[in-house]
Formats: structure tokens, sequence, C-alpha cells
């Protein structure tokens, strides 16, 4: 994982929570007992940084736990077994793991709802949840935005000459090479069998026309890669104002590349639409 600012932000909290409860532990009254106050910088790394930051402040409180109890027993404060401080020491890690289990499980579930599984790309579910906000904010803005479809020639025919499995690696293929074309910025999902939607946010219709024409050489440049023949048909649509449906925006991407498929496919097709 790639730790942004924010996250750097959220991980030096957890680890000044830390630092100030172990000094809290050190101060107070040994026979106050305050494991459990150890999970509170815990749940914060699990729900804020990633699972695996709340497992290593979890790991780092547990052996501070343990030295301070050590010191404390060592002060003359209450003397546990130690079987029972060691019982403690593993009660605590055993539900910290268990809790960045279950933070763990809950950030593949929602990678699973809004990534398709086989390109790694954002899903329909994902495109649409995306291409609502950028709406939203363009229709407020007054400012433009493209939506282009990409629909690869002949997809059936792929699958039946040269198998399910080389057709799966011409949509990785393709995928790949749309994102390294598209700003960070942009939405790029697959939303259907050989269909992947882009939406091109902040730019005017002559960059975004640049932009797709630029998409379609550079596939068309490096299908050699594939050993097979590639070739893929793009409807391209940009909108000022901006309609208040996703749907309406694909169903006018969809109408151009309606349009090249008519011509003969292998192509680009071009709309602004300004009513």
């Amino acid at each position: 994982m790639t730790l942004d600012s924010k996250h750097i932000a959220f991980l030096a909290v957890g680890l000044l929570l830390s630092a100030l409860i172990c000094f809290a532990d050190f101060r107070g009254d040994p026979s106050v007992p305050f494991l459990m106050v150890y999970f509170i910088p815990v749940l914060w790394m699990s729900w804020t940084v990633s699972w695996w930051a709340a497992m290593a402040i979890a790991c780092l409180n547990g052996l501070a736990w343990i030295a301070l109890t050590i010191f404390v027993r060592s002060k003359g404060g209450p003397s546990w077994p130690p079987i029972w401080d060691g019982f403690r020491g593993v009660m605590y890690l055993g539900v910290s793991c268990m809790l960045c289990i279950f933070q763990r499980l809950v950030e593949l579930e929602k990678k699973l709802a809004t990534e398709d599984p086989l390109t790694g790309l954002g899903n329909r579910r994902a495109f649409f949840a995306g291409a609502r906000r950028e709406i939203s904010h363009a229709r407020r803005h007054r400012q433009p935005l493209t939506v282009a479809l990409v629909d690869v020639d002949d997809f059936k025919q792929i699958n039946d000459r040269w198998g399910h499995l080389q057709g799966d690696k011409v949509l990785l293929w393709i995928g790949k090479t749309l994102r390294s074309q598209l700003r960070s910025e942009d939405i790029l999902a697959r939303v259907g069998g050989d269909e992947l939607a882009i939406l091109l946010s902040d730019g005017t219709a002559q960059s975004a026309r640049v932009v797709m024409e630029k998409i379609h050489d550079s596939i068309q440049k490096s299908v050699y890669e594939l050993g097979v023949s590639v070739s893929v048909s793009i409807g391209v649509a940009t909108f000022h104002p901006v309609p208040e449906t996703v749907e309406d925006m694909l169903q006018a991407a969809d109408r151009q590349m309606y349009r090249v498929k008519q011509k003969g496919k292998n192509n680009l097709e071009y709309a602004l639409l300004t009513c």
C-alpha cells in the first residue's frame, strides 16, 4: 500500500495515541487494568490506515504492555501469576488480529464490489458512482464532460479462434493501454464483456478529442505485442451542458460507436452535444 499525506497523518496520530497510552499506563495506578485501552490505537489504525498498520501497532503495543507489566511488578504492584500475564497478552494480540482480519475482509468486500476481477479496472457500478459525482460537479460549475465507449471489434471471433485465455489477454492489454494514456482523475471501467467506458473531466471538447485519437493510435501501433489482430471502435460524446444522468451520456457515446461499426469498425466517431 502506498501512503499518501492523509494516511501518513493518520499513522502519526495512531503512534501518538500509543505513546500517550503507554505513558499513562506507566504513570497510572498499577492496580488499574489498562490493557483494553491499548485497543484504541489498533481500532484507529484499522479504520483509517489499513489492517497491516493496525497489526503492526498491536504488536508494538503488546511489547510495550509486557515491558510495562514487568516494570510495574518490579516496583511492587499487584503480583499476577506469570501465566495470567501471558494469557492477557495473548488475548490482546488475538483480539487485535481478529480486528485486523475483519478490516481486511471489509476492504476486500469493497474492492470486489467496485473492481472488475479480470482487468483490475473499475466495474460498471464503480463507473456509475464516479460518473454521478462528476456530473454533479460539472453541472454545478458549468463545465463540459466527455464520455467514450471502447468496443473490441469481433471479440467473439477472437475467443472462438484463439481461445478465451487469449481473449482475456486482449482485454487486459487494452485496459492497460487505455490506463497508460489517461490521467489519474479520469474514470476508466469495464462496463460490459468487451466494452470499456471512459469519462474525461475538466477538459475542453478539443482536448478530449485529442486524447481519444491518441488512445486509438496507441492501440493500433502496439497491437503487435499481442500476436493477434485486434482493433477497437470508439464512440465519443462531449456534453456542454452536461445531462442529468449517466445513462444519457452512455447512450450518446453508444450511438457514436454504432456509427463506427456501420462504417467498417476500427475507427473513432466524435460528437459535441450542446443542448
